[in-house]
């Protein structure tokens, strides 16, 4: 079964100026569910190492964070 996640944010302060530079959309795959953790391994290897705490959301909903 595949995922796709999303990344969200936040609005701090409305600026005009201000441009969206990179939407990420990475599809990954469900390696060792477990309860409420989800091991997702993401098709194409991406730097993960830049988005250690980033909240995510799947597309169904379902919410974590990433780790490692």
């Amino acid at each position: 079964e595949a995922f796709r996640i999303v990344a969200k944010g936040v609005v701090l302060d409305f600026n005009h100026e201000a441009q969206i530079l990179l939407k990420v959309e990475n599809i990954g795959i469900a390696v060792l569910p477990d309860g409420k953790t989800a091991h997702i391994k993401f098709a194409p290897e991406i730097k993960i190492d830049k988005l250690i705490g980033v909240p995510i959301q799947t597309k169904s909903g379902n919410r974590g964070k990433i780790y490692e």
